[in-house]
């Protein structure tokens, strides 16, 4: 749903390009058991990297073109290089159960591994009374900044009443 959202504010060729299936390296943050993982390879046709210190679900794992890292986010980079080869990643997912600045903070050492143009999507988590959610995408932005175009929250059908969806586009 958010993949569909974002796309209709790409241009032209590049929406084209990405219904072709030309998105060649997704990364997943926070990656088990496994959704995003799956529908990236099933759906997208991507090569995914899928980080997460837990193990993938057997059945995730033997897609083609899965490659799981076990460790965090902020901690793999140098796997990452490996798995890439010299590329960037056409998009970064995240939704990692954690609040959501943490995760923002988390995944700061990804987003170079990031193409200009590329998509990063991070679902929010927001915990406790107040759930405060107007405020996250100045917090976003900012934690983002120069790196980042500015962003978009949107709360998608598959989002709890606890969660909205992050996108940005690389620099």
């Amino acid at each position: 749903e958010s993949l569909h959202c974002q796309q209709q504010h790409t241009n032209s060729q590049q929406q084209q390009q990405q219904q072709q299936g030309h998105w060649r390296w997704a990364i997943d943050i926070g990656a088990c058991p496994g959704g995003w993982t799956t529908y990236l390879s099933d759906c997208c046709g991507c090569n995914v990297i899928a980080i997460d210190p837990a193990e993938l679900d057997p059945s995730v794992t033997a897609r083609p073109g899965v490659h799981q890292i076990k460790g965090r986010a902020q901690d793999v980079g140098p796997q990452i290089d490996d798995l890439l080869q010299g590329q960037k990643a056409d998009l970064i997912v995240c939704d990692m159960n954690d609040h959501a600045t943490r995760a923002g903070e988390l995944i700061l050492p990804v987003i170079n591994k990031l193409r200009p143009g590329g998509w990063m999507i991070l679902t929010l988590k927001f915990y406790g009374k107040g759930r405060e959610k107007s405020t996250i995408v100045h917090k976003m932005d900012e934690l983002f900044q120069g790196q980042l175009e500015p962003g978009r929250v949107l709360w998608l059908m598959a989002n709890t009443v606890c969660e909205r969806t992050f996108a940005a586009r690389k620099l």
